[in-house]
């Protein structure tokens, strides 16, 4: 009996690695039934394709024909007698299982991520920000600050960054303003001495 269909394997079929959490969505009573009703069927000599073409057989077969004993009707008629309700997913659906991460943004403008330096805006400097990313995608990074986007980040490139360090007027973002120009200070007031103000000159 292969691995997968034995009776100690309480997982079926398929088995999630302990972090991947966008995975867990699933349907328990589903998986009980394939356990219980699919995998005895199974010879015990098959490749993944034509264990793949028999569980779609079982399920369009059999599964989805069967009528559920709490709703009186079959998966298949329930699922269709609902389906207006179902909403169209975000378009940006695959960013909303990336993985979020905390960083500081050096003195230089650059933060680290799994071993990867890249530059940041130059207003973030010295800010603990969020980046998110997809790991198997490093090139796609975004930097979020007080629950805004900051765009995305760029890899490092020394020789521009070492130029933005000593060269003050390619970033003006940290450039020095000299404050407005104050108005000239008033003539200091006389000074007062013994209920008499003198201004330089003598009592009279």
């Amino acid at each position: 009996m292969p691995a997968w269909a034995s009776p100690s394997s309480t997982r079926g079929p398929t088995s999630l690695a302990s972090e991947a959490c966008a995975g867990r969505g699933k349907i328990e009573r589903f998986f009980l039934s394939v356990r219980k009703q699919f995998l005895p069927l199974l010879p015990d000599e098959l490749t993944l394709d034509a264990l793949n073409a028999l569980l779609a057989t079982w399920i369009d077969g059999d599964y989805h024909a069967r009528v559920h004993s709490s709703t009186g009707q079959t998966p298949l008629e329930r699922y269709l007698s609902q389906v207006h309700l179902i909403r169209a997913a975000p378009k940006d659906l695959r960013d909303y299982f990336r993985i979020p991460v905390r960083r500081k943004v050096d003195k230089d403008r650059t933060v680290t991520l799994d071993g990867r330096l890249y530059e940041a805006p130059v207003g973030l400097m010295g800010k603990t920000v969020t980046l998110l990313y997809h790991a198997e995608d490093p090139q796609r990074v975004e930097i979020w600050h007080d629950e805004q986007s900051a765009g995305f980040l760029v890899p490092l490139d020394q020789a521009i960054n070492s130029r933005i360090r000593r060269d003050k007027s390619l970033m003006p973002e940290l450039e020095h303003r000299p404050s407005p120009q104050q108005a000239p200070e008033s003539p200091p007031p006389a000074s007062y001495h013994s209920g008499s103000l003198f201004s330089g000159g003598t009592e009279s």
